[in-house]
């Protein structure tokens, strides 16, 4: 039972991210998922786990996934403190790397880092 659940999971996994699936398909993958998991097999057939530990353990993951897929409770639960925390250790911004990002074109710069420049736009400059 293991097995299949895990190659479920991965299935669906895979697909969730060749599809760029939403947070909140996400969520309700995993929660299935962790539903599944608390099914077993014995003698007497499939069994539901009764343990309400194994239960919120099982659905904690599928549940805050779902949550951060509201955006009201994303933006200040998730968003803000990780942005914060990247923007305390990346350096400030030098005045000539302000000035070449507010020229705002890279011109034929990009053309020839391409792998294939149009060489009349160069003969055009």
């Amino acid at each position: 039972m293991t097995l299949a659940l895990l190659i479920i999971a991965l299935v669906a996994f895979a697909v969730l991210a060749m599809r760029e699936s939403s947070l909140r398909e996400w969520g309700v993958v995993v929660l299935v998922i962790g539903a599944l998991s608390r099914i077993g097999t014995g003698e007497a057939g499939f069994t539901m786990a009764t343990d309400a530990f194994g239960w919120i353990m099982a659905l904690l993951p599928g549940v805050i996934l779902l949550l951060l897929s509201i955006e009201a409770v994303r933006k200040p639960v998730l968003m803000r403190p990780v942005y914060g925390a990247v923007k305390s250790i990346l350096p400030r911004v030098s005045r000539t790397e302000q000035e070449a990002l507010d020229a705002g074109t890279v011109g034929w710069d990009a053309e020839l880092f391409s792998g294939r420049p149009d060489w009349s736009k160069l003969e055009a400059i």
